[in-house]
């Protein structure tokens, strides 16, 4: 790990690996551990940075204003423009870097935020699942269901509700009506939509919303994956972003 300066926030990150850079965007209230399968093997092609977001893990300091967030990033590492891999509220961001900066090249889009609320199916009533269920219920390959992984993942998300609730209050509006789409329209960047079909936090269909706002964007589903197909499905995942990303 090592540490770079944003604006006011102190960014703990890992960095591995020589070639393009490569940034990666980790799901609202966990951190960069959760590219403990993807890392790696992206290494031996590229210059792979899994930053710490505002809010979150090791990174002390906030921010609201992500576009800004993502310059500054950047400009502290050195890099002109990246590819972007960002997971679920990471996701978000990446949308957000490469609609209102000159910082993305490529975007993966993981089982992303951004897809309106009202074009999605009202999710079932909770039978009141407690943590344990919640956490179990969020993967396909059942090696990850640990109960060290889920009392890290747990401290993680402790540590990032507070911010996350002040993200969720600067939210426009319209939010449920619109997402992200606006700013999906303005992406520019060569875009891979990536989903789990058997995601419980968003339905599948909402990978066929994002490409349809996402102008020339593939959309590509991984049967036996849950939220996080780079965790339940790592082979797939980093064979099929390592060629796009590469051609």
């Amino acid at each position: 790990m090592r540490r770079i300066r944003v604006g006011d926030v102190d960014v703990a990150l890992d960095e591995h690996g020589a070639g393009d850079p490569v940034l990666l965007a980790h799901p609202a209230s966990l951190s960069r551990v959760v590219w403990e399968r993807t890392m790696d093997a992206l290494a031996a092609r590229f210059r792979v940075i899994a930053p710490d977001l505002p809010g979150h893990g090791d990174t002390e300091g906030e921010t609201l204003d992500f576009p800004a967030f993502v310059d500054g990033l950047c400009e502290a590492l050195g890099v002109g423009a990246a590819h972007w891999i960002g997971s679920s509220w990471g996701g978000g961001i990446a949308i957000r870097a490469a609609a209102f900066t000159k910082r993305a090249r490529k975007l993966v889009l993981v089982g992303t935020t951004g897809v309106p609320a009202d074009e999605l199916p009202r999710p079932a009533a909770s039978k009141g699942d407690g943590p344990w269920q919640v956490f179990r219920s969020t993967y396909e390959d059942a090696t990850l269901v640990t109960r060290a992984r889920f009392r890290l993942y747990t401290s993680l998300q402790k540590r990032a509700m507070p911010y996350l609730a002040r993200c969720r209050e600067w939210l426009p509006a319209d939010y449920p009506r619109v997402g992200l789409t606006r700013e999906m329209a303005r992406v520019e960047a060569p875009t891979l939509v990536v989903w789990g079909a058997k995601d419980r936090t968003f339905p599948p269909l909402a990978a066929e919303i994002v490409a349809r706002h996402v102008r020339g964007a593939r959309v590509s589903i991984y049967e036996r994956s849950n939220h996080f197909p780079f965790l339940d499905e790592p082979d797939r995942f980093n064979r099929e972003v390592i060629d796009f990303l590469a051609g």
